[in-house]
């Protein structure tokens, strides 16, 4: 039987607050991120077939005012989905590595949110969920040991699909030019986590996404949509797939 990591009476409620904070926060980091140039940006997500981004225009060929997205309609699905995912994250993850699933759940949610509605992913807020997944890897290390729920070899373990994680990416990149360069700045993230679960998970995490994001662009093909379309949501998918996939996870259990 499935044994949650933290009981749901508990994880319902956090999940709640965290979606609530997602959604509040959401708009003030919009308004805060400065003007981006094309190269700062990088290029538009996918090359896949599409139709237009989710505020029903083409895709810009420069980086868009983000601080156009900060309204009411956009903070709620962030919150929404930010809600949904943590409650995911409470109950699935392993206890140390919360503080870096939790930045998945929350931060991650809307850089990956802009990049649907924009498919653009702005820099200033892929600095900043790299700084806070760095913050929750050192204090995820931290809680490995203190719990005593791994060894000093599960951090190298992460730190080493991190970086995998953004070599393949990055090769990728420069074969085929099929990805834009912000899905190679996530990509790290994404190794992260799968490692976080095992090498076995941070394989799913890596190739659910793109599995999905190709299903996606195949459907729009047939559907007669044109132009290039936001990858990122497809890749932060991945890890979610993995959570569930994992041997402790409801799709094995």
């Amino acid at each position: 039987m499935l044994s949650p990591t933290i009981p749901l009476v508990a994880a319902v409620p956090t999940a709640v607050l965290l979606g609530i904070a997602t959604a509040t926060a959401t708009g003030p980091l919009l308004r805060m991120l400065p003007a981006e140039t094309e190269s700062e940006a990088g290029d538009t997500q996918g090359t896949g077939p599409a139709g237009p981004t989710l505020l029903g225009s083409a895709p810009p060929d420069r980086p868009p005012d983000y601080g156009a997205l900060a309204g009411r309609g956009f903070a709620t699905a962030c919150g929404a989905v930010s809600l949904v995912a943590s409650l995911l994250v409470l109950t699935l993850a392993p206890l140390p590595w919360l503080p870096l699933w939790l930045v998945w759940s929350t931060l991650f949610v809307v850089l990956v949110g802009v990049d649907a509605a924009t498919t653009w992913l702005p820099l200033g807020l892929t600095r900043a969920t790299w700084a806070a997944g760095a913050v929750a890897l050192a204090l995820s290390g931290g809680l490995v040991l203190a719990l005593g729920r791994g060894t000093a070899a599960d951090p190298v373990r992460v730190l080493l699909g991190a970086a995998a994680a953004g070599a393949l990416y990055l090769a990728l990149w420069r074969v085929g030019r099929g990805l834009g360069f912000g899905d190679v700045r996530i990509s790290p993230l994404l190794g992260a986590l799968g490692a976080a679960l095992s090498w076995t998970e941070w394989w799913v995490a890596l190739a659910a996404g793109p599995l999905l994001g190709a299903v996606w662009g195949i459907v729009r093909s047939v559907a007669g949509h044109r132009g290039p379309y936001a990858y990122g949501p497809w890749m932060w998918l991945g890890p979610a797939a993995a959570l569930l996939a994992q041997p402790t996870g409801p799709l094995v259990a």
